[in-house]
């Protein structure tokens, strides 16, 4: 008769009298019941339905194979044999248990052993109430993104797995194609351990818990509050992490001057004469699929990699005079090589006077630049996988500095805040090398290069030398000094003053920050000192790549400057990241034309020359960029 005589969606559906009559249960999907009523006369298996009964509690005593798509009207004229093949007797009320199956098992056919009853179909992976794979059950199919397991319950019962007050989880298998990740907190956070294919664990009590650096924690009975099943072995499975990892300890080790200890779960860092903080990046969420459905519903789901990302909250602070802070977010996402792919929910604010989200942020990337970028990079040899990271950072950094400069700066004359836009970038810029690094994936096209023993660097020492040798007639150029009250620490509270034109002028010590081995992105602020308490800004940002060859110069990728007045009588001046064979006279030029449109008086001559001094500048920067042998 079919699937037409059953209830909708069923996949096994047992009577208590013959030809359907009675009261019936119901059952659907991979499931195992080791314990029913066995008040049965009557059965029916779906198209995509194969149950092996038994009539013993806990799959034991004689069984019987059910092929999908069968419907036997009255159990008591179908004979039950034991294993040896000797008739026992009929199968009226006599199913205690059953296993059922939504594809044909291996076995099908002949008795099973009990480690084949239990073994998960391909990219399947099963979880148990109890050990030995008894008592409550479900099995999940990959890709599948299990994220609090506390509101999913076991198909066999209802029974949460996990619920405020423990877990029910004992024993788990996998099947092959099947990689799975278990947490012991919610949204894959917490301890974690990786189970392989085929991987069958009978008494989760007797698996040791870890966390990420080696120091045991228990066990894993009774503790796992989410997981993630994987049909194909993501990237970092070689590694120790479970997901693409951000090492706070490497990331601090990367910023400059730091003040304080990783311990504190912020890094405090400062620069010039303005202090920034950059709280521990916060995991959000971990998926095995492109989208979650009904789950952090504002992403865009349209540019995420189709099988997993890692999202990771980025929270930092400029301190501000008064307590007046800046303060940043926004998200950071990773495919599962450790490759950024997206940066959403930016948003900024400024003591609570206003905020710029991401909706204010024009997309900068044309095709052009973005493809005449990467295609640069090809040439270079580098590979287009690494050469498209580099890109994604480069370009929303660009865009971030373009927009809110052009926004936010108009609307204060704080060097701090003006500075805070190179933090963000160069924070992004650190925390993508620290989970790249963790890869080793090979950063040109060739793994026997020569320049994978050399590595980009920037000289700081020869930078006052650099800017005497501009193709601008700087003239009392010093040395690094530290500036008189400054609020910062050595080297970054270190500036070299300069004139030119007869109008004083000083370069704070730059920042530089490494993009896993292929570049390195420099920035540095210029004051031109009207008086003691006033001062208009120049910043400068700079992309930097490897050369074509060990012995080759580095390579100038983008550059873009912004200006900014101090008492806010003119507007600012932005140039667009600029790119191709002659970047710093691009810049110049957009620079110098704006500059046509600013008012000045007596005692602010000096903003006439603000491209030339920013040229200088561009120059040096670049003179000073090094690729050095390891």
């Amino acid at each position: 008769m079919g699937d037409s005589a059953m209830k909708s969606g069923v996949d096994f559906e047992i009577w208590n009298h013959n030809d359907r009559g009675g009261l019936s249960d119901t059952f659907s999907g991979t499931q195992g019941q080791d314990n029913i009523v066995g008040n049965t006369d009557s059965l029916e298996t779906s198209s995509k339905a194969w149950v092996i009964v038994f009539n013993g509690t806990n799959y034991t005593g004689d069984s019987m194979q059910v092929s999908n798509s069968t419907y036997l009207s009255d159990l008591n004229h179908v004979d039950r044999y034991d294993s040896s093949g000797t008739k026992q007797g009929d199968w009226k009320n006599q199913i205690q248990s059953f296993v059922l199956y939504n594809s044909k098992p291996a076995y099908w056919g002949r008795n099973p052993t009990s480690d084949e009853l239990f073994l998960p179909s391909s990219g399947h992976a099963v979880f148990t109430e109890n050990t030995n794979f008894l008592g409550d059950n479900r099995t999940f199919n990959a890709p599948y993104n299990a994220l609090v397991l506390h509101s999913i319950g076991y198909t066999t019962s209802g029974t949460y797995m996990y619920s405020s007050v423990s877990g029910a989880i004992n024993s788990l298998r996998s099947g092959a194609n099947a990689w799975l990740i278990v947490f012991d907190d919610e949204n894959g956070g917490g301890n974690a351990l990786k189970v392989n294919p085929n991987t069958k664990i009978k008494d989760l009590n007797s698996v040791s818990r870890y966390d990420f650096d080696g120091n045991k924690k228990g066990d894993w009975k009774n503790q796992i509050q989410s997981f993630l099943l994987y049909n194909n072995q993501p990237e970092f499975w070689s590694t120790k992490y479970s997901r693409p990892y951000i090492d706070f300890k490497t990331l601090f080790d990367l910023y400059p001057g730091t003040t304080n200890s990783s311990s504190d779960d912020k890094i405090t860092y400062v620069i010039e004469d303005a202090t920034y903080s950059i709280d521990e990046p916060k995991l959000a969420v971990q998926s095995t699929t492109q989208s979650i459905d009904n789950y952090y519903i504002s992403e865009d789901f349209s540019v995420l990699p189709t099988d997993g990302w890692t999202k990771y909250n980025i929270s930092m602070d400029h301190k501000n005079t008064g307590g007046r802070n800046d303060k940043a977010e926004f998200d950071l996402y990773f495919d599962n090589s450790g490759k950024l792919v997206s940066i959403q929910h930016f948003s900024w604010s400024s003591n609570g006077a206003y905020n710029i989200s991401q909706q204010l942020i024009t997309i900068v990337d044309d095709e052009a630049w973005l493809l005449g970028t990467i295609g640069a990079f090809e040439t270079l040899g580098i590979s287009e996988e690494a050469a498209d990271a580099f890109v994604t950072i480069f370009d929303f950094l660009t865009k971030v500095f373009n927009d809110i400069s052009s926004l936010v700066y108009k609307k204060t004359d704080d060097g701090g805040s003006y500075y805070f836009l190179p933090v963000i970038c160069h924070t992004i810029n650190r925390i993508y090398s620290t989970v790249a690094s963790g890869y080793n994936f090979s950063t040109y096209t060739s793994g026997s290069d020569s320049r994978n023993n050399y590595t980009l660097d920037f000289d700081y020492t020869s930078y006052s030398s650099a800017l005497s040798q501009s193709s601008i007639a700087l003239v009392s150029i010093g040395n690094w000094a530290q500036k008189s009250g400054a609020n910062g620490s050595l080297p970054f509270s270190q500036v070299i003053e300069y004139q030119y034109e007869n109008y004083k002028y000083r370069t704070w010590y730059p920042e530089v920050s490494y993009s896993a081995e292929l570049g390195m992105i420099l920035s540095c602020k210029i004051d031109y000192e009207i008086d003691d308490d006033k001062d208009d800004h120049i910043i400068l940002l700079m992309g930097v790549s490897v050369p074509s060859s060990s012995n080759g110069e580095p390579v100038l990728s983008f550059a873009q400057a912004t200006i900014q007045f101090t008492d806010m009588s003119n507007e600012n001046i932005m140039s667009t990241p600029c790119t191709g064979s002659d970047i710093i006279s691009n810049v110049y030029q957009q620079l110098n034309t704006g500059l046509q449109l600013v008012t000045a008086d007596s005692s602010t001559g000096g903003r006439a020359y603000l491209a030339d001094v920013a040229k200088a500048n561009l120059e040096a920067l670049m003179a000073c960029a090094n690729f050095v042998s390891k």
